[in-house]
């Protein structure tokens, strides 16, 4: 499988989340409700000027029917993370195009 490489904006916010999510991670440790951390993380990302939604409904598409939804908890990971590493398993499967941004 041939992956390009990341753009110097994706590089920056990959960046810029993978800092905010261990600043919280070394904040509050393991062990916490899952939701605690969203709330945290979500902080530390507007904190670092990058735009997020939480808890999106992101449709799978099948044979041009959409039998279910995946809830994505950041669009912000959604739209960087799909875009690289799950291109094959979620945006083939979406409707969500790969130029989609938060």
């Amino acid at each position: 499988m041939n992956f390009k490489p990341l753009s110097k904006r994706e590089e920056s916010i990959a960046k810029k989340i993978v800092d905010a999510a261990y600043t919280v991670h070394k904040i509050l440790g393991p062990g916490l409700l899952e939701k605690i951390y969203e709330v945290c993380f979500c902080h530390e990302l507007s904190k670092r000027g990058l735009k997020y939604q939480r808890q999106v409904d992101i449709p799978i598409v099948y044979d041009g029917m959409v039998p279910a939804n995946v809830l994505v908890f950041l669009s912000i990971l959604t739209c960087l993370l799909l875009k690289t590493a799950l291109r094959d398993l979620y945006y083939n499967l979406s409707a969500c195009p790969l130029s989609a941004s938060p």
